[in-house]
C-alpha cells in the first residue's frame, strides 16, 4: 500500500502543478470529493439521463489522436456506451497526434469540429481562449461532474473563470524493457531504483545491439520527451517554469542536448524520423512487438504487453551526469465544441467517460484516471495486480515530475527543425542551443501575446 500511495501521491502532485499553470485567470477549483459512498448529489459516478433507450435518434461525433491497438480499444470502450445508450451512434475520427493538432485547429476555425473532442494540455491551452469550447459549467451536473474530478486537472482546464473542458487522465512516460531480450542479448537487468547516467545508457545500447543482433532493435525512445528528461534532470529545461522564457544556450543545456543527440544517434536507437511510423512499431508498441527492448511509455500500454506475453519491468528514465531524476506529466481532457449541434447528447457521453465506473476501464488501456475515487481504486489494484510494473516511476516524487510549457505550432516546428539537422550532423550541440534561442523566443513572445 506504501508505494501505491506514493506513486498517487505523485500523479496527484502532477495535476497540482498542471493547476498552477491554467490558461488565462483560473477561477477556483471545486472541492474534489473521495467518497464514493456519497450518493445524495449527482457526480460523475451518476451522469445526466438526458437520453433514454426510448429517445429520438441522435449521432454525436468523436475525435482523439490514436492509432492501432489504442484506436481498437476506445471503439472497443465506447461500444459500451453505444449498448447501453441505443438510440445513440458515436462516430469517432482518429489520426496521428501531429497530424490530429493541425486538422482539430483547422476545424475549430471552420466551425465543423466533432462533438466531443480528445484535448491535450497544451493545444487546449492554444485554443481555448478563442471561445471554440463550451463552457461545461453551465452545462446540468457541470460543477458537480468537475467536483468528482482531480481539482488541479480540473483548474487546468479553466480560462477565466470558464470551464472549457475538463481532464479525463494523466500520465508519464518512462522507459519499460523486455527482461528476456536484456538475458538473450546478455546484459545485465538495469536497477529499477537507480537511474543510468546517459553514458551508461548509451553503453547499454551498444551491448544490446551487439546482443541481439539485427532481427531485433535496442530501443525505440520517444525523442522529443527524452530531450526534455535530459534537461530537467540537470536542472536546465529549454523553457522556464512560466513558459515565456527560451534559456537553451546554457552551459548545462548544450550539455543535456550532446547527451541526447548520443543516445538518438546510437545504432541501438530507432531513428528520430521512424519512432512513430517505422518498421519497430511506436514508442507505446514496440515492447509488445517482442523485437524491442526498451519503450518509452506509460500505463496505457501495460495490457498489451501483457497479452502479447512480454516479461516486463519500467527503469527510470537516464539523467545527465549529476542529475537528477525527472518524470514529465501529461494532462489530457475533453471538451465539446462550441459549433456541436448536439450539445446535450455530448455532454451525456462525456460525463459517461468521466465517471468512477468508466474512469477505471479507461486507465486498463490509456491514462490513470482524472476521477479522484477512481485513481486511488486504479492505483490500489495496480499494486496488488502489478508490483514490479511501476518501480521506474517511484524514483522521482511527485515535486521532480513537471508538465511542459505550452508553445506554438511555429516553435514546435522550428524545434522539431533544429533537432533532425543536430542528429544528421549539420549542427553542433551548442549551434542547436544558439539557434532555438535566438530563433524561438520571437515565436514564443508572439504566442504569449496572442494568448492574451
Amino acid at each position: 500500500m506504501k508505494r501505491s500511495k506514493k506513486l498517487l501521491a505523485l500523479l496527484l502532485g502532477l495535476l497540482m502543478l498542471a493547476g498552477l499553470a491554467a490558461c488565462g485567470t483560473p477561477a477556483a477549483s471545486p472541492t474534489p470529493t473521495n467518497s464514493p459512498a456519497d450518493t445524495t448529489q449527482p457526480t460523475a459516478t451518476q451522469p445526466t439521463d438526458t437520453l433514454t433507450p426510448d429517445a429520438q435518434p441522435v449521432t454525436i461525433t468523436f475525435s482523439r489522436w490514436a492509432s492501432g491497438t489504442e484506436q481498437a480499444d476506445f471503439d472497443n470502450w465506447i461500444k459500451t456506451y453505444t449498448d447501453a445508450h441505443p438510440n445513440v451512434t458515436v462516430i469517432t475520427n482518429y489520426l496521428p497526434m501531429a497530424d490530429y493538432q493541425t486538422k482539430l485547429k483547422t476545424d475549430l476555425i471552420a466551425g465543423n469540429a466533432a462533438d466531443v473532442i480528445a484535448v491535450d494540455y497544451s493545444t487546449f491551452c492554444a485554443l481555448a481562449p478563442s471561445g471554440v469550447f463550451v463552457d461545461l459549467s453551465t452545462l446540468p451536473n457541470g460543477p458537480d461532474v468537475a467536483s468528482s474530478l482531480v481539482g488541479g486537472g480540473v483548474t487546468a482546464y479553466q480560462v477565466d473563470g470558464k470551464q472549457y473542458g475538463l481532464p479525463i487522465g494523466v500520465g508519464c512516460r518512462i522507459p519499460f524493457i523486455n527482461t528476456d531480450l536484456f538475458t538473450k542479448a546478455g546484459v545485465p537487468i538495469p536497477s529499477q531504483t537507480t537511474p543510468m547516467t546517459a553514458t551508461d545508457f548509451v553503453t547499454m545500447l551498444n551491448n544490446l545491439q551487439a546482443g541481439l543482433g539485427s532481427d531485433y532493435m535496442a530501443a525505440n525512445l520517444f525523442g522529443d520527451e527524452l530531450l526534455d528528461q535530459l534537461c530537467n534532470s540537470i536542472g536546465a529545461p529549454i523553457l522556464s517554469a512560466d513558459g515565456k522564457t527560451v534559456q537553451s544556450n546554457t552551459p548545462d543545456c548544450i550539455k543535456a542536448i550532446q547527451a541526447w543527440a548520443d543516445i538518438m544517434t546510437n545504432k541501438g536507437s530507432v531513428p528520430y524520423d521512424q519512432e512513430w511510423n517505422g518498421p519497430w512499431g511506436t514508442p507505446d508498441s514496440a515492447v509488445s512487438t517482442g523485437k524491442v527492448a526498451i519503450c518509452w511509455t506509460g500505463t496505457w500500454s501495460l495490457q498489451a504487453m501483457k497479452d502479447a506475453n512480454i516479461n516486463y519491468i519500467s527503469i527510470p528514465a537516464p539523467i545527465v551526469d549529476g542529475g537528477q531524476p525527472m518524470q514529465e506529466g501529461y494532462i489530457n481532457g475533453l471538451a465539446i465544441s462550441a459549433s456541436s449541434k448536439n450539445q446535450a447528447a455530448a455532454w451525456d457521453f462525456v460525463q459517461w467517460m468521466l465517471s468512477e465506473e468508466q474512469q477505471v476501464a479507461f486507465a486498463q488501456f490509456s491514462d490513470a484516471p482524472a476521477n479522484t475515487a477512481a485513481s486511488t481504486q486504479y492505483w490500489q489494484q495496480e499494486k496488488a495486480n502489478d508490483p514490479n510494473s511501476f518501480g521506474g516511476y517511484l524514483v522521482a516524487t511527485a515535486t521532480n515530475t513537471w508538465v511542459n510549457p505550452p508553445t506554438g505550432t511555429d516553435f514546435q516546428t522550428l524545434i522539431s527543425d533544429l533537432k533532425t539537422k543536430l542528429l544528421t550532423g549539420q549542427l553542433t550541440a551548442q549551434q542547436f542551443a544558439e539557434q532555438l534561442q535566438t530563433q524561438g523566443q520571437p515565436m514564443l513572445d508572439d504566442y504569449l501575446a496572442n494568448l492574451s
